[in-house]
């Protein structure tokens, strides 16, 4: 004989992630390891590349399609600052990876 019980559902707790944060802590994160590398005398180039193709792969989406209508100029000087970072290294991708980082705050 079966039994008629009722078992009260628990609440599904579901957490929800602000976008903006998890894009600011990443180019946060990246940004720093870029100037760490550089800080401790290492060409910083693969510490550059992955803020490149983070920024290539990841932000940039986001922020056209958060601007799609009016794409602000702010998004050509971080594609400009991308560009010039292909090839860049030492203190110099240091400076560029804090230059895309301040634009990257200024698109959230």
């Amino acid at each position: 004989m079966v039994a008629d019980k009722t078992i009260p559902a628990s609440p599904v707790s579901v957490e929800v992630h602000d976008i903006r944060q998890e894009l600011n802590d990443t180019a946060d994160r990246l940004v720093i390891e870029v100037v760490s590398a550089a800080d401790d005398g290492y060409t910083a180039v693969p510490e550059c590349q992955r803020l490149i193709a983070w920024l290539s792969a990841e932000f940039l989406p986001y922020v056209v399609a958060r601007f799609a209508d009016d794409l602000p100029a702010d998004l050509t000087a971080l594609r400009a600052v991308l560009d010039e970072m292909h090839g860049s290294n030492g203190t110099y991708a240091a400076q560029l990876s804090v230059q895309a980082r301040s634009l990257v705050f200024r698109l959230m």
